[in-house]
Order: C-alpha cells, then sequence, then structure tokens
C-alpha cells in the first residue's frame, strides 16, 4: 500500500477549470501519471476536493469527493460542486460559497495522498453573478424641467353621494354636580337582627375584632385587609385567627387548606422516580398536586423556621451520594446582583440565579406564574389605550398601577403605538411589567441540605488526608529515630579514637 502512495504522491496535474451557471459547479480535469512520468491508463481513483476561503490555510468552505477511472490516455474529469459532500456535515451546499468575500483555492487529494493546493484565478468567480452583491446608492436626482403651462379648468362633475358617518367622538367631562338636596324624614327604626357568631365586627369606620368576645377567632371564608381596615393597635389582635378552621391553637396564625396557583405551568417540577427507565429524575407537570396555602410578594420575618421532616410520612429510597452532591454544589455559581423593581430596594444581594441551578439540580426549581418588570415605565393612557411601544402580544396580561389601583390586565389587542385594555382609565399610569407561565423559584431548603451532604463529603477527605498525614509522620518518625541511633553510634566511634591517639 505505501508503494502505491508513494507513486500517487508524484502524480503530475493538468487543469482545465469553467465557471457553469446550472447547475452550478466547476470542470476539473487531470492526467495522472507514475514517478517515471508515464499515463495511468484506465486505472481506479478517489479524488477529493476542497475549496478554502482565505489566505493559506485559509477557511473550509467546501469538500467532496469522486469516484473517477483514468481513459486510455489517463485523463479523468470531475465536476466539483457535484461530487458526493464530505468534511462538512449534510446541511452544507456547495452553492453557500461566498466566491465574492475572498481569494479562493483548490486543494487536491487522491487516494487520501495530498497533491498541493492551487489558487482559482478569475473565471471560477462567475458563480458569484447567482449571487449579487448589495445594491449600491441611488445616483443624484436630476435637474427638474420647467413647469407646463396651466391647461384651461375643466367642467364641474357631479356633486358625489353623501358619505357615511364618522365614527362618535370621546365622551365629554362629567358636569359638575349639583346641589344636594334637603335631608328627607327620617324613616321609622328596623327591627333588631340577630347577633352574628363572626368575631369580626364593623363599626362604621373600620373591621375590628370583638375584645370582649373569646380569643379564637375563626375565618372560615375569604378575609381581605385592604390597607389600615384593621384600627387601635395591636389591642385587636390578641388572640388566635385560623383561616379554614373552627380551632385554630397551633400557633397565632393557623391556615387549613389550600387552593391551586397560579397557571396552567404552576407546580412543574423535577422530581425523584428510581424505576423511570430514561433517568434517575423525571419532568412532571404537578398542576394538581402543587397546592398553595401561603402566598406572600414580600419576605417573612422570624426567629426560625420548622419544615415536616418526619420519617413516618416519607418513603425513604436510599441514602444520598455526598460525593456525586459535592460535585453538584461546586458547580452551582453564587452571583451578584441588585432587583431590577426599584420599590424592593437598591441593596446588593449575593445568591444563586434559579435558571444556573436548574441546569445542574433540576430538583430545586420550580415554575409558577408571576408578573416581570421588563417594561417598568411611565405611560398615558386614554380610555384604556396606554401610548407606549413595547412587544406586548394580544392575550398576554400587563400589571398596571395607577394612583388607586394596581391589577393586571389582559391585552386586548396591540400596534406599533400601544396596546388597550378592557378600562376606561385616562391619565397617567405605571407600566410595571408583563405576566408570565415560567417564574423560576428556588427551593433554598434543597440547597441547604446538598450544602450539608457536600460538607459531610468534604470532611471524608480531610479525614482521608489526616490519616494519610499520620502515617507519614510516624515514617519519618521512624526514620528520625533510626538516623539518631546511628548518629550516636558514630559519635561514640570518633570519641574512642580520639582517646586513643
Amino acid at each position: 500500500m505505501r508503494k502505491t502512495l508513494l507513486i500517487f504522491a508524484s502524480l503530475l496535474f493538468y487543469t482545465i477549470i469553467l465557471a457553469q451557471s446550472v447547475p452550478q459547479g466547476i470542470n476539473y480535469q487531470a492526467v495522472a501519471r507514475d514517478i517515471n512520468g508515464v499515463e495511468l491508463s484506465n486505472q481506479a481513483l478517489t479524488i477529493q476536493l476542497s475549496i478554502i476561503e482565505g489566505m493559506l490555510p485559509g477557511i473550509l468552505s467546501w469538500q467532496e469527493s469522486h469516484p473517477v477511472t483514468t481513459n486510455d490516455f489517463g485523463l479523468f474529469t470531475a465536476i466539483i460542486g457535484q461530487g458526493t459532500s464530505t468534511g462538512l456535515g449534510s446541511s452544507v451546499t456547495f452553492d453557500a460559497v461566498d466566491w465574492g468575500s475572498e481569494n479562493h483555492y483548490v486543494k487536491v487529494e487522491i487516494n487520501g495522498i495530498d497533491m498541493g493546493t492551487t489558487q482559482l484565478m478569475s473565471v471560477p468567480y462567475a458563480l458569484q453573478a447567482g449571487n449579487p452583491g448589495p445594491q449600491g446608492p441611488a445616483g443624484a436626482n436630476g435637474i427638474d424641467g420647467t413647469d407646463g403651462v396651466d391647461g384651461n379648468d375643466g367642467a364641474p362633475g357631479a356633486t358625489g353621494p353623501q358619505g357615511l358617518t364618522g365614527a362618535t367622538g370621546p365622551a365629554g367631562a362629567d358636569g359638575i354636580d349639583g346641589a344636594i338636596g334637603a335631608t328627607g324624614p327620617q324613616g321609622p327604626a328596623g327591627a333588631d337582627g340577630v347577633n352574628a357568631t363572626s368575631l369580626w365586627v364593623d363599626n362604621g369606620t373600620a373591621v375590628e375584632l370583638d375584645q370582649s368576645a373569646s380569643p379564637l377567632v375563626h375565618l372560615h371564608n375569604n378575609f381581605i385587609v385592604d390597607g389600615d381596615a384593621f384600627t387601635g393597635g395591636e389591642s385587636y389582635l390578641m388572640g388566635n385567627v385560623g383561616i379554614g378552621t373552627m380551632n385554630p391553637i397551633r400557633g397565632k396564625l393557623e391556615i387549613t387548606g389550600n387552593q391551586m396557583c397560579c397557571g396552567n405551568t404552576q407546580g412543574d417540577f423535577w422530581y425523584y422516580l428510581y424505576n423511570n427507565p430514561s433517568g434517575q429524575f423525571a419532568w412532571y407537570n404537578g398542576v394538581g398536586d402543587f397546592d398553595i396555602s401561603v402566598y406572600a410578594d414580600g419576605r417573612f420575618m422570624g426567629s426560625g423556621i420548622h419544615i415536616f421532616s418526619d420519617e413516618r410520612i416519607k418513603d425513604i429510597v436510599g441514602l444520598t451520594s455526598s460525593k456525586n452532591d459535592l460535585s453538584t454544589l461546586l458547580s452551582i455559581e453564587i452571583t451578584d446582583y441588585k432587583m431590577k423593581d426599584q420599590a424592593k430596594g437598591n441593596k446588593p444581594y449575593k445568591k444563586v440565579i434559579a435558571q444556573q441551578v436548574k441546569e445542574v439540580y433540576p430538583q430545586a426549581i420550580s415554575l409558577t406564574t408571576e408578573v416581570v418588570p421588563d417594561i417598568y415605565t411611565v405611560a398615558t393612557i386614554e380610555n384604556g389605550y396606554i401610548s407606549l411601544n413595547t412587544n406586548l402580544k394580544k392575550g398576554e396580561k400587563v400589571k398596571l398601577i395607577f394612583e388607586d389601583e394596581t391589577a393586571v390586565f389582559d391585552v386586548l389587542n396591540t400596534n406599533q403605538n400601544g396596546f388597550k385594555i378592557a378600562t376606561n382609565k385616562s391619565g397617567n399610569v405605571f407600566v410595571y411589567g408583563r405576566e408570565v407561565d415560567d417564574f423560576h423559584s428556588v427551593d433554598y431548603e434543597s440547597l441547604s441540605m446538598l450544602n450539608i451532604s457536600a460538607t459531610q463529603e468534604l470532611y471524608k477527605l480531610i479525614i482521608e488526608q489526616q490519616n494519610i498525614i499520620d502515617v507519614k509522620n510516624d515514617q519519618i518518625n521512624e526514620i528520625k529515630a533510626e538516623f539518631d541511633s546511628r548518629l550516636k553510634a558514630l559519635e561514640e566511634i570518633l570519641n574512642t579514637t580520639t582517646l586513643n591517639k
């Protein structure tokens, strides 16, 4: 085989290159000779042709192979562009070569032997005619000709039909309220009502707790506290409060029950499934199982937190691999950042980013529906139309902040100048941002357990290293003791010799 390759390495080539438009290709002809200059007649060869762009070594733009057979004179022919594509994948095509950008070279290989590289000259670049460059700038306008003489006015045409009535204009501002009429006579007193069982009472200005009633309070139905609804200070909250329970005895606030929250993707999470054939973890859209008992858009404050962790409520699968957990922990990036929402303050944070954690530790990430401050600017609104150029789309939801209201609205329609919502408000509005259904949240308890497991692995490594150090120290002490013993013996020999002299 090596002799054959050496013969082919000495081949001489005579090349004729022509440009064609349809189909695109470059004709290539060559004469194959052996090292003695004798034509290789009727020989089967494998030719690989490469188009290289830019100064050598350049960039490979196209590569193809051809099985050819020489004729009686050692001549063979191939069309560059119509061979079998090699080296760059099936997605790269010959017509993608940018002939107008750089110098181009053709590299020839026969049966795997590099036969040399030659620069393509002007003719092949006719291929660029099928891929014209950008249009040049427009030329200067010519001089306007002189205006012609005005013609005579034609006879007046017949009056056209009356046009359609225009759309109704916006409603005018409300008029000034009229004077208050005289007070009518007082009606008869109504019958006394039945005493309510609720401990919440309305004194006419606020909702308060009845301090004279039992210290146990229950809120079986939804109860909303808006602004300063509670008055009189903390004396109104002396007892326990229960939501969904008639007997709140396990805390000052006890909540029983939950509800699905907060959108179609709420509850998507990764969960461990030891018999899952596709891997250790599986993705689950847990809309029916992701229940929310307490939701807050601010922080919780307190001296501690307890999480249910009793063995009797769990199916133990096995112990975690602390070695793998250490590797996972090292892949989690700690990031410095500030909140885009300026209402949450301007202090720096040093925490994780959920999207990055999801790449290496997905079981600590959940998805929910939430509003992000991706617009966050003041705009004007006129009868529900907000003049603000955004990339909102019809059907999305957007959070708006008015002087008297903060709410999430459906986007009814949009154009390049703004979008429309279902309200008749006018004036100024703060456009906070859109609602998304893939808002990432982090289970920091899961990260804490990952950290504990990784710390345990580090402790194991420390113990192993300490054991190695102890063994080495023992060996060093043994060597030192042996050395001291021999040194002492040598000193005794030297002292004896000195005395004899």
